[in-house]
């Protein structure tokens, strides 16, 4: 989500949403300042999962001020939609 980091608490928020709506859970990540801060757990993804962040940075090109929601499922069409409740959570 493009410039959205600034409304992004502890990330519970994105993650209860999408379980709500069916996904096993939701991870979210703000990029700010060049690096991938996933809250309450990295303060630099870089730094604690080198290979998660080289991977998300050259699949997701992000740019400062925006939001990666991974959400996963028992099935591709509950991720989505979990991906998407939690993104609507944020708006």
């Amino acid at each position: 989500m493009k410039g959205c980091a600034e409304r992004v608490k502890s990330g519970i928020e994105q993650r209860d949403a999408a379980v709500s709506i069916g996904a096993k859970g939701a991870v979210t990540m703000i990029f700010k300042d060049n690096k991938i801060v996933i809250p309450g757990v990295s303060a630099d993804l870089e730094r604690d999962y080198p290979k998660a962040f080289k991977e998300i940075m050259r699949l997701m090109c992000p740019e400062d001020g925006d939001v990666i929601i991974v959400s996963s499922a028992d099935t591709l069409a509950k991720a989505e939609c979990g991906a998407l409740a939690a993104a609507w959570s944020i708006i």
